[in-house]
């Protein structure tokens, strides 16, 4: 057992090295995060046409890193704001966008977790990671074989839904069906 959990880590170690090698996005990756953040001094992410800002030694900000951040800050903001929701699951903080900022463009703030509260505001998402997180509680607590098991997938839904665009269509459905199924 030691000799393949020592294997995983070099494969695996390997893997990662490459990968930060042949991608310098991450060696700049918090600086471009904490620039990203700053909404209101850098309005670039209202509307995409715009260069992505630069940061103090000249060097532009990867697309992917300025979008995902400043659209998830803007989304937290309003649903700080907007503690109720939109009301509608599709594209809502686009909708909230275009009452803020008319010439938004962000369809998604690319978190499933944000988009859901700016579509049904706190109850929604209390509800629903309320329920995911007493699942996690009584499946510690009662330590049988299958507990593990369900403490990682739930953690895995927590995960999936805080960093993907799974909130669209029909995932709302999954994510109350794989809540129910875990239950059962």
């Amino acid at each position: 057992l030691l000799i393949y959990l020592l294997i995983t880590l070099l494969v695996l170690g390997s893997l990662i090295y490459n990968h930060l090698q042949k991608n310098s996005g991450w060696k700049h990756y918090f600086e471009d995060v904490v620039i990203s953040a700053q909404i209101d001094r850098y309005p670039h992410w209202q509307n995409l046409d715009h260069q992505y800002p630069l940061t103090e030694t000249g060097r532009v900000i990867p697309g992917n890193t300025y979008e995902r951040t400043a659209w998830a800050v803007a989304g937290a903001q309003i649903l700080l704001d907007q503690p109720t929701g939109y009301g509608l699951l599709s594209l809502s903080i686009g909708k909230w966008l275009k009452q803020i900022y008319p010439n938004a463009t962000a369809q998604s703030t690319h978190s499933a977790w944000l988009d859901l509260g700016l579509a049904f505001g706190w109850p929604a998402l209390l509800f629903s990671v309320g329920s995911i997180t007493l699942i996690i509680y009584s499946q510690y607590r009662n330590n049988q074989q299958l507990s593990k098991s369900i403490i990682l997938l739930c953690v895995a839904i927590l995960i999936i839904w805080f960093l993907g665009e799974v909130n669209a269509k029909h995932s709302i459905e999954l994510l109350y069906f794989y809540i129910a199924l875990i239950c059962s």
